[in-house]
């Protein structure tokens, strides 16, 4: 069986590298962007919701099942629940265990305890 006979390092062709690096970061910024506009729009609107939420309880303590309540009076919280996929407590609950303690833009949620309905979330502005 032959054994493989090692090769010298090929030293780098600076002249042609940069050109090729440059194009290779266009092409990864354009993949991000690309990604980007192609995420799901529940990450896309997280940020939204968490403002929207932390608005309309004006750093009250509350639960789910109060938020989607009160999206029957204001239209933009319902707005913001429907372009994130919620459309019941139970959901909203899940979606606001999977962001607990994380920012989302300026908006960070916190889990302060539970009673008989359930969780009860507040939120708080980062800086």
């Amino acid at each position: 069986m032959p054994t493989a006979v090692p090769r010298p390092p090929v030293a780098p062709d600076t002249d042609h590298d940069e050109p090729l690096a440059a194009l290779l970061r266009a092409v990864l910024a354009e993949l991000r962007g690309l990604r980007a506009d192609l995420a799901p729009p529940r990450r896309r609107s997280r940020v939204v919701l968490l403002a929207v939420i932390a608005t309309a309880v004006q750093g009250r303590m509350f639960n789910a099942a109060e938020i989607v309540a009160h999206a029957r009076i204001n239209p933009v919280l319902a707005q913001a629940l429907a372009a994130a996929g919620i459309t019941t407590a139970r959901s909203l609950g899940h979606y606001l265990r999977q962001g607990e303690g994380r920012a989302a833009g300026p908006v960070r949620v916190r889990r302060i305890g539970e009673d008989r309905d359930g969780l009860i979330w507040q939120c708080e502005f980062c800086r």
